[in-house]
């Protein structure tokens, strides 16, 4: 799947781990592209796809190819790559955890692991998610967004943390959840630097998931 994270078209990767109810599903991807398409009224030929827009000069279009014969037309313009696996492939993304999803989208990396509060031992057993002898695990790519079976009601995404604030309350692979309606201008905010999700630094994501993330790390990988 590197060609997904590396080279497919869009900002960021919506990732679909959940196949029960495809009615829901399509009502989502509907109001996602419905998203998509108000970003491109605002003139999509301005964004080179990275969040930064071009120069005047290189947006517009040369008047003097209107003699050419063929001329070049821009694909739909999209801010998300949306994996949806075809049935002979699902078994590889049905509920799968928001840490497999980055493993399989997006290329490891590793880093220092921030020293833990004055009064606070490191973490026992090691894990590569927090401290692992001084390093920890984290991820560089697109940025991964993960539709699961509480999509299905709540028509929400899952933002998912490649590399957390160097922080001893964060965690790499920990997820936010955001509607649909808000997905598009979230993604294109984040691409360009303009906002990060922190919460102020305090620590309020969901411990379950969490959990599993933390256990996954540490089993082998078949």
């Amino acid at each position: 799947y590197d060609a997904i994270s590396r080279d497919a078209p869009g900002l960021g990767v919506l990732v679909r781990t959940d196949f029960s109810n495809e009615h829901a599903w399509e009502t989502f991807c509907a109001r996602l592209r419905e998203g998509e398409a108000e970003f491109a009224a605002e003139g999509p030929a301005q964004n080179d796809g990275t969040g930064e827009a071009l120069p005047a000069e290189d947006a517009e279009m040369d008047d003097g190819d209107e003699g050419s014969d063929e001329e070049e037309e821009d694909g739909p313009f999209h801010i998300f790559s949306v994996v949806n696996a075809s049935p002979p492939d699902r078994a590889l993304f049905v509920d799968a955890s928001n840490l497999a999803v980055l493993r399989l989208l997006n290329d490891v990396d590793v880093r220092r692991a921030p020293v833990p509060p004055p009064e606070t031992k490191r973490i026992r057993p090691p894990n590569r998610l927090v401290d692992h002898d001084g390093w920890q695990e984290v991820y560089t790519g697109r940025t991964v967004w993960i539709y699961d079976a509480k999509s299905n009601a709540d028509q929400c995404a899952k933002l998912v943390s490649r590399k957390a604030a160097c922080t001893a309350l964060r965690r790499h692979a920990d997820s936010w959840r955001a509607r649909v309606s808000h997905v598009c201008e979230l993604q294109v905010n984040l691409a360009s630097g303009a906002m990060q999700i922190d919460f102020g630094g305090l620590d309020r994501w969901d411990y379950d998931e969490r959990l599993r993330n933390l256990e996954d790390a540490v089993r082998p990988i078949l």
